[in-house]
């Protein structure tokens, strides 16, 4: 199996999947490797004009089509599905690869929150080797602003809706033990046990439901899982010496997704405990967002490249928009953004400088630019075990129009409900985990159907 290297965001977390399911695949950008490949996969974070650059740089554009005609396993993920078709609206219409008769489009302004980001469910259109052993209605995350539009209902094999019904075959993040089988059997379908047709993609059938995640916190210094009571770098817990056990630990557990944190790279503006992030990303199969003293284009490539899921913005926002907008273009809704207050006024630079601004406003402006989501954190109430701040998390939620994750104060699983009925996407968990006041399998449960 050939994973197409063409400078993807998320290849080293696709080869790692496919690894954990089947043998080590090959990561090449070489057209002879993808001539020669049982199957092929191309992964993809970003935007269209970037991929298909890419790919015509490489040489790569041809010889995937020709792969491809050959009726030989192909899977497309996230900006490798969007590539198959005949072009994509984003930044303008970019033609794409042509393999599949249709066209990519954005969910435009409505009411909707764009990007569009949460757990889906999925109900299929007829039986196909590729879903085997995934049953109608299976929970699929989503991350993004556009959505496929194929010109032949026989392309569409699985639906889902948001505001309006589209058709595509998501490759899911996990959310608990049923999402990562949907994943595995999906993955071993391409792989040598396998010869499903992978061209197939999209359909037509019933609504599907979102559902708000609890994403446990691990905030690293000096190589160690700690937690700073209300950002005071002299208040420090220190809960493990092994933070990338503590990650196998959440993942065990049912987490959605892991949030990390670099302390001393917040407080140095740069990089610090980026080789623990780097492990940690490479320990677990479930998506990680990492954050803490990325402040320049470099950082954030590198962050990706080692295998992070999302990278999130914080001082960085503020200081350099443009920034924000230029990896926003390069990475689309992978790039998310950390908006940490104090009695409503950014504070930046591991939360010990005032930013200058007020939070909302901030906000405002980062979601015109296209993050992918914001994540609020009251300072005053961070490993408080209080409450979150939810007056100012429902006023944040009523101005942007990406999702917002909650972080700080909570203690109770009542917290995460509520945080879910006010509009929240999601919530950071750190302390409440670690001292047991929420367990993460409950708290899974409790949030499960509830909406705003």
């Amino acid at each position: 199996m050939v994973v197409v290297d063409y400078g993807a965001g998320n290849l080293r977390s696709v080869a790692r999947a496919i690894a954990h399911v089947d043998a080590p695949p090959v990561i090449s950008a070489d057209p002879a490797d993808i001539d020669r490949a049982g199957a092929v996969v191309l992964p993809g974070v970003g935007a269209a004009a970037d991929t298909m650059a890419n790919l015509r740089s490489r040489g790569l554009e041809q010889p995937l089509r020709d792969y491809i005609a050959g009726g030989r396993p192909f899977l497309g993920v996230c900006m490798g599905l969007q590539a198959l078709f005949e072009y994509s609206e984003e930044g303008g219409r970019q033609d794409c690869l042509g393999v599949l008769p249709g066209v990519v489009r954005h969910f435009g302004r409505s009411a909707l929150k764009v990007p569009h980001m949460g757990w889906n469910t999925v109900e299929w259109t007829r039986d196909h080797p590729v879903i085997e052993g995934i049953p109608a209605g299976e929970h699929f995350y989503f991350v993004h602003s556009f959505y496929p539009e194929p010109a032949h209902a026989d392309d569409a094999l699985g639906i889902t809706e948001y505001g309006l019904e589209f058709g595509r075959l998501p490759v899911p993040s996990r959310k608990v033990e049923r999402p990562r089988v949907a994943v595995l059997c999906q993955l071993h379908s391409l792989g040598a046990g396998g010869r499903a047709n992978f061209r197939q993609c999209g359909g037509r059938g019933q609504p599907g439901a979102m559902t708000f995640e609890v994403i446990p916190a691990i905030d690293l210094r000096g190589g160690r899982c700690v937690r700073l009571f209300q950002g005071d770098y002299a208040r420090e817990t220190t809960y493990s010496s092994d933070p990338v056990a503590v990650a196998h630990r959440w993942e065990g557990l049912g987490a959605p997704r892991l949030h990390v944190v670099d302390l001393d790279g917040a407080r140095e503006g740069r990089p610090v405990n980026h080789e623990m992030m780097a492990a940690i990303c490479a320990a677990v199969s479930i998506p990680v967002e990492v954050s803490g003293g990325i402040r320049a284009m470099d950082a954030v490539s590198a962050a990706f490249a080692y295998g992070a899921a999302q990278v999130q913005l914080g001082s960085a926002a503020v200081r350099d928009p443009q920034l924000v907008r230029d990896a926003v273009a390069r990475h689309g809704p992978a790039i998310s953004i950390a908006i940490d207050a104090r009695a409503g006024r950014v504070q930046t630079d591991g939360w010990l400088k005032d930013g200058g601004m007020r939070a909302l406003d901030l906000a405002a402006a980062m979601a015109e630019a296209g993050a992918g989501r914001i994540m609020f954190t009251d300072i005053g109430r961070d490993a408080t075990l209080t409450e979150p701040n939810f007056e100012a998390l429902a006023e944040l939620v009523a101005v942007v129009g990406c999702p917002v994750i909650a972080s700080g104060g909570v203690a109770r699983v009542e917290h995460l409900v509520r945080l879910a009925t006010i509009g929240c996407a999601g919530a950071i968990v750190g302390k409440a985990l670690y001292e047991g006041t929420v367990e993460l399998p409950a708290a899974l449960t409790a949030i499960q159907g509830v909406t705003a």
